[in-house]
């Protein structure tokens, strides 16, 4: 289910308001596990903004197609892009310095770190 509503918040971003294609289940059946999970993000309308991904401006930025959201850890902008099967590009700050981080995750690896010496902590 993180995948569909991940695919749904990349959508929504760009405006739209579907459930993702391959999902089976009635809109009803839906809003009931939205609202029973604690990881969903709502806006003042009732709209989900936010599971796995989010509209909501934190520290990592994530972009796909030219569409900016925003991960909730570093991990997530990891797994994403194969979870999604679409390339991010990936915009953050190191915890500890403050020096940006940026780097290229397609489905299957990671590319153009910077700083090279760029490591994720957790």
């Amino acid at each position: 289910m993180r995948i569909s509503l991940s695919y749904c918040c990349l959508n929504s971003a760009r405006g739209r308001r579907f459930l993702p294609p391959r999902s089976r289940w009635p809109v009803e059946r839906v809003a009931v596990a939205l609202k029973q999970s604690v990881s969903t993000e709502w806006d003042d309308d009732g709209n989900v903004t936010g599971y796995g991904l989010t509209l909501r401006e934190i520290a990592r930025a994530f972009a796909v197609g030219g569409q900016r959201v925003y991960t909730w850890c570093a991990f997530d902008a990891l797994f994403f892009p194969a979870l999604i099967d679409r390339t991010a590009n990936v915009v953050s700050r190191c915890a500890a310095t403050g020096v940006p981080v940026s780097l290229t995750v397609t489905p299957t690896a990671i590319q153009d770190v910077a700083p090279m010496r760029a490591a994720m902590s957790g």
